[in-house]
């Protein structure tokens, strides 16, 4: 029975220590914090003022970089637009081709001049695949141009973003590390 008072006792002298310890943390950082407001006040007015100018300027850099990303979509939509043109007319000349040689069929009898103009066709037709495969060839190269400079502008926008997240974390950091210096 008296073990089980003296433990009651040394629990209440136990609290007791407890919250003169609460009070004089809580007491202590208190009478530090108000040495040098004014400092401190700078020190995080001129960490914001540089922080609202670094997103301002990442948000210009993010409207410029979608700006251009935009024109090179349209260019890109350009030149897709006159490869279907390019088609099309590939098209019309090979319905042509079909329908004189569908003629030089009937009209065996003047084959030479129908073989000739048939040939120049041909010639014609190789001609326009081949400008029509090299456009195709320039338009790839284009497209991937376009597809790396657009993962180029991606992958500097997610630096940037990197960046200014790191920024904050590192303006946060120092912050709580000056409000702990501040409490101790």
């Amino acid at each position: 029975m008296q073990g089980h008072v003296k433990w009651y006792k040394m629990e209440k002298y136990s609290w007791g220590f407890f919250f003169w310890a609460v009070l004089w943390g809580l007491w202590l950082p208190a009478l530090s914090f108000g040495e040098e407001p004014s400092s401190a006040g700078k020190n995080y007015e001129n960490e914001l003022l540089r922080l609202t100018e670094i997103s301002t300027r990442l948000g210009k850099l993010n409207e410029l970089l979608r700006n251009e990303l935009e024109n090179s979509r349209k260019n890109s939509s350009a030149l897709e637009t006159r490869l279907t043109e390019s088609k099309t007319e590939l098209e019309q000349l090979r319905a042509e081709l079909e329908a004189l040689q569908t003629s030089s069929i009937e009209l065996r009898m003047n084959a030479e001049t129908s073989l000739q103009e048939s040939a120049q066709l041909r010639d014609s037709l190789q001609k326009t695949e081949s400008s029509l495969q090299s456009l195709e060839q320039s338009f790839s190269a284009y497209k991937q141009a376009a597809e790396q400079e657009r993962n180029q502008l991606e992958q500097s926008r997610n630096r940037y973003r990197l960046f200014l997240v790191i920024a904050g974390t590192l303006a946060i950091t120092g912050w709580t590390a000056f409000g702990f210096s501040l409490m101790f």
